[in-house]
């Protein structure tokens, strides 16, 4: 940021490659408030900035928006959030293995039926 000013969502979008549907978005979510100027532009500060960094960082690691909030406002923390990722992959893994079995038995029964027949 210049000198410590503030920077307008134009700057934002360009600083951060990110859209200003999405930076108004996350604003909409309650996840960024910036400041606003007399004449109601937003007026974004160094931790706007930083804060939505950190917002960008938690999406492409598919925390979502629910979470960022309760991370935010302290009521989960990061550690906690991943772990709740990682039990709910690994339980749809499991539900993958158990349908990928139940494929495989039916082809092996469908098959014993075949090679029966040709005997």
């Amino acid at each position: 940021i210049r000198g410590g000013e503030k920077m307008t969502i134009k700057e934002v979008e360009k600083k951060l490659n990110i859209t200003r549907a999405n930076i108004r978005f996350y604003e909409k979510e309650g996840l960024l408030q910036p400041k606003r100027c007399d004449n109601e532009y937003r007026d974004y500060s160094e931790d706007d900035l930083k804060r939505l960094e950190k917002i960008l960082i938690f999406r492409k690691c598919n925390i979502s928006i629910e979470n960022i909030r309760l991370i935010f406002n302290g009521v989960k923390n990061l550690d906690e959030v991943f772990k709740e990722q990682i039990s709910y992959h690994k339980k749809n893994l499991l539900l993958i293995h158990l349908i990928l079995i139940s494929i495989l038995i039916s082809l092996i029964v469908k098959n014993k039926k075949v090679i029966d027949f040709m005997i």
